[in-house]
């Protein structure tokens, strides 16, 4: 996937008005992803290191090449 737009983060406040949206980098993001996540650990809270793979049924990806071949 590609962003159409420049990625933002939302900074959110106590109500709807008080939203706030801030360019964010790459590496602005993953650092805040480690230190939440460090956080997170320190918590107790369950945080997976490794990338989840996820496969796609059978049905699915026929469904998918039958709705990208051309019509005969």
């Amino acid at each position: 996937m590609i962003p159409v737009e420049t990625p933002q983060f939302e900074w959110l406040g106590r109500t709807v008005a008080e939203r706030k949206f801030d360019e964010i980098s790459t590496e602005a993001a993953l650092g805040a992803l480690d230190s939440l996540s460090a956080h997170a650990k320190s918590l107790g809270l369950i945080w997976e290191e490794e990338p989840i793979r996820l496969e796609p049924e059978k049905k699915l990806v026929d469904l998918v090449a039958r709705a990208i071949r051309p019509l005969q």
